[in-house]
């Protein structure tokens, strides 16, 4: 019994003098690999993994980087009102400043013909909005994971294309880098239907933002399922707009792009669940100070699949 006991003595000692190892993750006991931006569920503090390309470096810049094209041939002839065949050129905004853009206007084309002569620019392809303004970048589209932002423009082609590369695109596009923000709060934006929001801040910052009367100047019914808004001025500076309801709760809205009887643009704002009415506010969240840069670009040569 006095063996054992010393036995077991011994052993506790040998066991504290060996370096301690800590837990191994339950992950790699399983030889479990986890996807990207997935959070461990047994080691929740940890963060996830994620997978960035390498920070662009450089000027800012448009480059191509691939053609999606759609032909389509019909048996027998094509029905009434069928689309012909498209093409949409795929080009990317990079550089070293590219996470910090915050608007980034459509991709304009001036110029852009194939091989063959023949033109591909569209000229009712852009709006005067389009060439100048600018749309908040999406979180969605994860520039600085991906160390661009994807810009396209699309065009129609011949059914039967001579053509093997397109020999000069030139255009450009409008963004912004927005510094710091603010929130400024609107009480009861119903009341400025069919007129500008009166507000001594928005003023002060060259914001000027119209409230379309519903069922006139918006194509919308007066049915207080959203606000059908339009930045007159300023738009460039406006980060984001929310509707807050009675409760001070930001409510579930889902903008659209919608034109006027006169092909006029404009914002409505979808209040997806509720009603807005006159104890709701509206609440633009808007920069102090920007930097609006426009990036003009040219490429030549760019084979067609």
């Amino acid at each position: 019994m006095l063996l054992n006991a010393l036995a077991g003595s011994l052993l506790i000692l040998f066991n504290l003098w060996l370096p301690q190892q800590p837990p191994t993750p339950e992950g790699a006991r399983t030889g479990r690999q986890l996807p990207p931006h997935v959070r461990d569920p047994q080691n929740p503090e940890a963060m996830p993994r994620t997978a960035s390309a390498p920070a662009p470096t450089g000027p800012m810049r448009v480059e191509p980087f691939g053609i999606q094209d759609i032909r389509i041939a019909f048996i027998g002839g094509a029905p009434e009102g069928a689309r012909g065949p498209t093409t949409r050129f795929l080009f990317k905004l990079t550089g070293e400043k590219v996470a910090s853009v915050d608007r980034a206007g459509k991709l304009i084309i001036e110029q852009m013909a194939d091989d063959t002569g023949a033109d591909l620019l569209d000229p009712k392809a852009y709006t005067d909005r389009d060439r100048t303004g600018t749309n908040p970048v999406s979180p969605s589209a994860n520039v600085a994971q991906n160390g661009f932002l994807a810009l396209d423009y699309a065009c129609n082609t011949p059914p039967t294309r001579a053509a093997k590369k397109v020999a000069k695109v030139k255009g450009y596009v409008n963004i912004v880098y927005g510094g710091p923000s603010e929130e400024i709060t609107i009480d009861n934006p119903m009341q400025y239907a069919g007129r500008t929001v009166e507000n001594p801040r928005l003023k002060e910052l060259g914001i000027e933002v119209r409230v379309l009367k519903p069922g006139e100047e918006a194509i919308e019914p007066a049915d207080g399922r959203g606000l059908a808004l339009r930045i007159e001025k300023g738009e460039d500076s406006v980060k984001n707009i929310d509707i807050y309801d009675d409760w001070m709760k930001r409510m579930n809205v889902r903008p659209r792009v919608s034109k006027t009887a006169k092909d006029e643009v404009y914002f409505y704002y979808q209040v997806m669940g509720g009603i807005v009415t006159n104890d709701h506010q509206l609440v633009l969240t808007v920069y102090k100070s920007i930097e609006k840069q426009k990036v003009p670009f040219e490429a030549s040569d760019i084979e067609l699949p």
